[in-house]
Order: C-alpha cells, then structure tokens, then sequence
C-alpha cells in the first residue's frame, strides 16, 4: 500500500471519528422545546356580605342590618365551602371588649345551608370557580349595649370561610367529618 493511499485511509479515518463525536454531542446536548401543561389546583374564597345595604369587606364592620352573606370561589378548582361565624364586642375605638360575653343571632337559614356545631354552616353544594354560594341566612341585626361603666360597645360577627377542593369527595369528608350522599354535603358535625 502507497504512502498516499495510508494517508489517504488515515484522512477518512479521523473524518468520520470527528463526524461521530460531533453527531453524539449534538445530539447530547440537543434541547426540546415542552411545554408542562399541568396546573396545581388553587383553593381559595372570598367572603362577600353587605352591612346596611352596602358591600363590605374585612372584619371591621360594626352596627347595623348585616344581610346577604355568600362565599365566592376565588380558586381555580370546584370547592366545597363552609363559614364559620365569630361574635364579639368592640367600643367606639375598635378596640376589642372583652369582658363582654358573645351573643349570636338565631339565623334563619336560607338555600340549603346546613348548621353545624359551633356557630359552623356548610353550603351542601360543590362552587364552580368563579362561581358563589347562595345567601347563607336572612338580614340580622347586630346588637349594640352598654357596659355597666357606660361605655356603649358594638356587636362585631365576624365571617370566616374556608374551603375543601371538591373532587376527590373523599377531601371534604376528611377534613371536615360530613357525610357527603351523590356529591353533596347531607350532614355536619
């Protein structure tokens, strides 16, 4: 074999050793584009009521007729939701009075909601997102007296909401201990 025919077959040689490594790299460190589809379900509710015909938000609302009280499914999943009511006395400051014991109003419930155990109702329905519960009770009042020092203090209910993911139904059973019959809340603790 010629010198130029060795050289020849070296040459070709180390082209295609050269070729290979560069196709392996290549495709090593080759990048797809893949775009992840899946969204984490988001639970979460808002708290929607009206003190003396107006819309209201926070706990600080004193006084007055408190009326259409619902829950807005502000997640991104179907819910279950529930509210719990708290009541307490604040003075004309805001400032909690708390030698004062806690009345609660007797609530005429309304759409459904079912009572539970302390001062705790469950919508017996799963809220689209977006989507709110029906009113929870009929307009009430809230109270308003005097300490015996004089002082005037004013009935707060304060409205807490919490929400369960509907689907598992299994979720809300769990974590709040109802009786859930073809999707729907039946009975509460």
């Amino acid at each position: 074999m010629s010198k130029r025919t060795k050289h020849l077959l070296i040459a070709a040689a180390a082209l295609c050793i050269v070729a290979a490594v560069g196709l392996t790299l290549a495709f090593m460190f080759k990048k797809s584009e893949k775009t992840n589809r899946f969204v984490p379900a988001e639970v979460s509710c808002a708290v929607r009521e009206q003190l003396d015909n107006n819309e209201v938000a926070g706990t600080a609302a004193v006084g007055g007729e408190k009326a259409d009280i619902r829950v807005e499914n502000t997640g991104n999943v179907k819910e279950f939701i529930r509210l719990r009511l708290v009541s307490y006395y604040v003075d004309s400051s805001g400032d909690i009075a708390g030698t004062t014991a806690s009345q609660y109003p007797n609530l005429t419930l309304k759409n459904g909601w079912i009572a539970g155990a302390n001062h705790t109702y469950y919508f017996p329905y799963s809220v689209e997102p977006g989507e709110a519960t029906a009113i929870l009770c009929e307009p009430f009042i809230l109270g308003q007296m005097q300490l015996e020092n004089g002082t005037a203090v004013y009935q707060v209910i304060e409205v807490i909401a919490e929400a369960v993911q509907a689907e598992p139904v299994s979720a809300v059973r769990e974590a709040w201990g109802v009786t859930v019959t073809n999707n729907t809340i039946t009975a509460a603790p």
